[in-house]
């Protein structure tokens, strides 16, 4: 068992198919099924159950997900803490939209500045439709959108390379 496979194994689960957990991971619909299925004989148990809907989570595949989670939540923690934050530091673009700038912006902005000091923040807030465009050609690195732009940004932008 790998933490490859188990996170596979949380985005079946959470997502209820295969299908939908490769568009999510970035992977093609066999490498999932291949990861379920090693998983499944590492452990000698059946995870899911298939039904008309979709995967449903076996009485094992239950138990697996909140270990599962478990140790997503600690890799995750490790992660945070090992990370030496004051390290962090230059110029970081963020783009919101009106309505997450009267709402929960200002705490995440103390968090930010908190966790990494010697970050500094330009903010722009703005409409969706102009922050995506500007994530989208660079001069953002990092937009919070409201609506329908918010899913067809993450498309295009997981359909091209990294730069």
């Amino acid at each position: 068992m790998n933490f490859d496979q188990l996170k596979t194994f949380l985005w079946v689960a959470r997502l209820g198919g295969v299908r939908r957990a490769a568009r999510e991971m970035n992977l093609s619909q066999p490498a999932i099924s291949s990861r379920i299925s090693a998983l499944e004989d590492n452990l000698g148990v059946r995870l899911f159950d298939r039904q008309k809907n979709g995967l449903v989570l076996t009485k094992e595949g239950i138990l697996l997900r909140s270990h599962a989670e478990q140790i997503e939540r600690s890799v995750s923690q490790i992660k945070a803490e090992l990370t030496p934050s004051e390290e962090v530091k230059g110029t970081l673009r963020i783009g919101v939209a009106e309505t997450i700038a009267q709402s929960w912006l200002s705490e995440f902005l103390s968090a930010l500045r908190k966790r990494y000091p010697k970050l500094v923040v330009e903010l722009s807030v703005d409409v969706s439709i102009h922050l995506r465009d500007q994530l989208l050609s660079h001069n953002m690195d990092l937009v919070f959108l409201m609506g329908h732009y918010l899913k067809a940004t993450w498309k295009i932008l997981c359909s091209r390379p990294f730069d």
